[in-house]
């Protein structure tokens, strides 16, 4: 009886132990589709963002050549362009910092390191650094271009106030 009632014991603890087991992996394993899945999306999302950032560098470096237009044909006019002509270069120095961090972001998205060609999850920790490196160098450049934007636009309004009132 007391041989029985062992085995029984065992019995009732692998299978409260095998039962409660089960269960773990399922869970974990969804959590990690998870993961996956919020590492592709922002993996691509980071894609589309530096495309959108190409076109908008591209855009920038048109609009400071027609203020260089601009410089020149009032400097040709005998106007005094110093301070615009001080803000072009500011922003001409900023916009290679800009497309530094452009170049860094478009070379870690193209390694995609942990990821396949296809933008899917190979190596989560690589995947991971991939995505961060990329936003980090993202948001600099963005943030950076803006600025730049920002203080050009403002030059260019107040040298147009100063010499057009």
């Amino acid at each position: 009886m007391k041989k029985i009632f062992s085995i029984l014991s065992i019995l009732i603890v692998a299978g409260l132990l095998a039962g409660s087991f089960s269960f773990v992996p399922a869970s974990s394993v969804m959590a990690q589709d998870n993961v996956d899945a919020a590492l592709t999306t922002a993996y691509n999302y980071e894609l589309t963002w530096l495309s959108k950032q190409q076109t908008a560098i591209d855009k920038a470096t048109q609009a400071s050549a027609k203020v260089q237009e601009l410089i020149d044909k009032a400097a040709a006019r005998g106007l005094d362009v110093t301070a615009l002509q001080s803000a072009l270069d500011t922003f001409n120095s900023s916009m290679s910092g800009v497309n530094a961090e452009h170049q860094t972001a478009a070379s870690v998205l193209s390694e995609h390191k942990g990821f396949d060609t296809g933008g899917n999850v190979t190596d989560r920790p690589a995947a991971r650094e991939t995505v961060m490196m990329a936003r980090r160098a993202l948001g600099n450049a963005h943030m950076t271009m803006t600025q730049a934007t920002w203080v050009l636009r403002d030059a260019v309004q107040a040298w147009k106030n100063a010499n057009f009132p």
